[in-house]
């Protein structure tokens, strides 16, 4: 994961440009109603293209961590177990 982070961080003006073409003027639902720049903006923090390496890779391990310890993503495991048999 904190490698894929760490690619996706090397790319980002990349994806933002593709989300600000495709936002401008669609019809696209996820886009309906926002304000391009401020979708831009935010996807640009989630990126946090401003950390160095070692700080990416401290952020996105702090991701992994609370995303296994919330209660969300224990209630979509167990969600999928019963219906998929994925544990």
């Amino acid at each position: 994961f904190c490698c894929g982070f760490l690619a996706l961080q090397a790319h980002t003006d990349t994806f933002l440009t593709v989300v600000e073409i495709t936002c401008r003027g669609s019809g696209f639902n996820c886009f309906e109603g926002k304000n391009p720049d401020d979708m831009v903006a935010k996807l640009r923090d989630r990126f946090c293209a401003g950390l160095d390496k070692e700080a990416s890779v401290a952020f996105a391990l702090d991701l992994i961590k609370t995303a296994t310890t919330s209660y969300g993503t224990k209630q979509y495991d167990y969600f999928q177990y019963l219906s998929q048999g994925i544990a």
